[in-house]
């Protein structure tokens, strides 16, 4: 992202959080997302919750993928959102 990266550390006992911070950001596949224009399944729904302290209110803090489609909707920092007609 612009304001920066998060990862973990692997180490010989597993992985662990690193100097940067735990990850909060998530991602989940979605059986289906019904929008005003359309439903989709099998969705990719990446939620962004890191860095918060540096967002604006047109941050993207989620995004849905529709396999073989690609972005079918998005949710910006202020609420306002976007979706594929």
């Amino acid at each position: 992202t612009p304001f920066g990266y998060k990862s973990l550390l692997m180490t010989s006992e597993g992985y662990e959080v690193s100097e940067d911070g735990e990850i909060l950001s998530s991602v989940e596949i979605l059986d289906s997302l019904s929008t005003a224009y359309a439903s989709y399944e099998n969705i990719l729904h990446f939620t962004f919750s890191d860095f918060k302290d540096q967002w604006t209110d047109y941050t993207v803090s989620e995004i849905f993928i529709a396999r073989e489609l690609g972005l079918v909707k998005y949710v910006l920092a202020n609420g306002d959102s976007g979706e594929r007609k």
